[in-house]
């Protein structure tokens, strides 16, 4: 049985637990982030409003799912927010300073985000989400009736192994693309034979479509439910 991470075993409403570059890395980020209904993206947005900062217009808006988004403000300013995947495709520096901070912020328990402006990395955000109550029991069942648990997400693998840890989830599959993903439920079908996959995210349609049986949370996106009708 394979799992999504955010949303499936966590509550999927993540907090913002640090801006790293003050309010106007987190306006700009909250801005490039506006149109998006990713968990984390809407957790941006509502860590910017709860502290009253205004947020610009976007022009233009293209979202890399797995990756992040890159928005044009009316202004003029470039503005990108995603995980290490985003930085890499754009070819940019994390300085040494925001890159330690990213590392400790992770293995403190967090998704780490990075803002870049104007092809320059500003700032780092650290959002935190909690595990569902009952995905202990869950898994803690299913392991006991003899089925193999394993977690497969898009976040960075120290975050995703301590949440694993803590639900007794031995085999992680971290920093996935949507694609990544269906690599790996092809392969774990080669060795364990039927896959059931569970999901609640647009980054999970494609899995969940693979998988011999794919599970959407009933809170989930409309493309994920649509993958599993």
């Amino acid at each position: 049985m394979a799992f999504d991470k955010t949303g499936t075993l966590t509550l999927g409403k993540p907090k913002v637990t640090a801006v790293i570059g003050g309010n106007e890395v987190l306006a700009l980020a909250a801005t490039a982030e506006v149109k998006s209904e990713h968990p984390l993206a809407k957790a941006i947005v509502n860590s910017a409003l709860e502290k009253g900062l205004r947020l610009g217009n976007v022009v233009s808006a293209d979202f890399l799912q797995g990756i992040g988004v890159v928005s044009q403000l009316a202004d003029g300013t470039l503005v990108a927010v995603g995980n290490e995947k985003i930085i890499e495709g754009l070819e940019l520096k994390v300085p040494s300073n925001l890159s330690e901070t990213a590392s400790r912020l992770r293995a403190e328990g967090n998704t780490v985000v990075y803002v870049a402006i104007n092809g320059e990395v500003r700032g780092v955000l650290a959002l935190g989400d909690e595990i569902r109550p009952e995905a202990f029991r869950v898994i803690g069942f299913l392991s006991r009736s003899g089925l193999t648990t394993v977690m497969i997400t898009g976040d960075n693998y120290i975050n995703a192994r301590l949440i694993a840890g803590k639900l007794g989830i031995k085999e992680v599959y971290a920093g996935l693309l949507p694609g990544d993903k269906v690599k790996v439920i092809n392969e774990l079908r080669s060795r364990y034979g039927g896959v059931a996959m569970i999901g609640d995210g647009i980054n999970d349609a494609a899995a969940l479509s693979s998988a011999d049986v794919g599970i959407a949370m009933g809170h989930g996106s409309d493309i994920t439910k649509e993958a599993v009708t």
